[in-house]
């Protein structure tokens, strides 16, 4: 069952993360020593600024402790029972003491007993996990590179109406003897073009993000006051203007086909005047019915695509979410936000 709003019955939608924001916490192991806290300042200086602190800046040296009567620690001390104490992580290994701290220890005639604490080794990525692994020990919170989207409930409802328009393509695509897939590209708020599969025509990877993509690059040359010319010889003047035609009447086709098949109004529509100086895809949205494949992904990158909603799951090929997160791979030009529709 699909996550709904429960004031309006849209479909809720939450973004697909990288890896890291959904795997369990790693953790390491760490030598560490118990003072009395008034010589945690003066111990302090030790450690700080040695490689512990670089290696993991997003936790924290040390914490309050309270020793009980029966702690062993007690004869360490001459202070009362249920004294307070700073518990300090030294490193790896004993041999992480400093000499000067080892000498600091003695000087004040205090015994080293080593305790073993468990510590997350990355940072947390997100507040809630942070709060929890707080509670082990205490962190740093390190504001990480990607930050997720919370989507606004405006945004939310918009991003439904505009997949379940992807999924009618899809239907009229099935109606047609293809796959149940469509795809609608929107920019301003407004759609630009629309893509339904036709995967068994002569063209087998004319998936519907590829027909999309393909109808959106038509009206982007439509709306140019000029097409880039070939050459200035007549017949590849002639080809130009035979080719400016037919982008312009495959233009026109495209529009009268959504507007009659998905009964889109003309307000519903970009206008070809905002389209005319731009360039690819760029801070476009791509809505489809399900989660494409790698070829498709691949295409919505090299598009400037800003970000993708889909309604499900495509377990067997799927690229963004089910068998791998195209959109999370860094060494790429380009990157898009992926939001897929939120099961309970």
């Amino acid at each position: 069952m699909w996550n709904k709003d429960e004031n309006n019955g849209s479909v809720l939608y939450e973004e697909v993360l990288p890896d890291s924001f959904y795997d369990d916490p790693e953790f390491m192991k760490f030598y560490s020593l118990k003072l009395p806290i008034k010589l945690a300042n003066e111990f302090s200086r030790f450690v700080n600024n040695d490689q512990f602190t670089k290696r993991f800046p997003h936790v924290k040296r040390m914490r309050k402790v309270v020793i009980r009567e029966n702690d062993l620690e007690l004869r360490n001390f001459s202070s009362s029972p249920d004294d307070t104490r700073v518990e300090i992580l030294i490193g790896e290994t004993q041999d992480c003491l400093p000499i000067e701290a080892d000498n600091y220890l003695k000087e004040k005639q205090i015994d080293k007993i080593w305790n073993v604490i468990e510590v997350p080794k990355n940072p947390p990525l997100t507040r809630e996990k942070f709060s929890q692994l707080s509670k082990i020990w205490p962190l740093s919170f390190l504001k990480p590179r990607f930050t997720p989207e919370v989507l606004s409930d405006q945004l939310q409802r918009e991003s439904d109406k505009f997949v379940r328009l992807a999924c009618k393509a899809g239907e009229f695509a099935q109606s047609i003897g293809n796959l149940p897939r469509g795809c609608v590209i929107t920019l301003k708020g407004k759609i630009v073009a629309i893509g339904e599969d036709n995967r068994n025509s002569d063209y087998p990877w004319m998936h519907s993000v590829m027909k999309a993509v393909d109808n959106f690059s038509k009206r982007v040359c439509a709306s140019s006051s000029s097409m880039p010319k070939m050459t200035n010889s007549l017949d590849c003047k002639i080809q130009d203007e035979n080719q400016e035609s037919q982008i312009n009447e495959d233009h026109k086709d495209h529009l009268i086909e959504i507007k009659s098949r998905y009964n889109i109004s003309e307000d519903q529509i970009l206008s070809d005047s905002e389209l005319k100086d731009q360039y690819l895809c760029t801070n476009g949205i791509a809505y489809l019915s399900h989660e494409p494949c790698i070829s498709c992904s691949m295409a919505l990158v090299h598009s400037r695509i800003s970000k993708v909603f889909y309604m499900y799951k495509d377990k067997e090929r799927g690229f963004l979410g089910s068998n791998h997160k195209l959109h999370c791979v860094s060494d790429l030009n380009h990157h898009y936000r992926v939001f897929r529709a939120k099961v309970d």
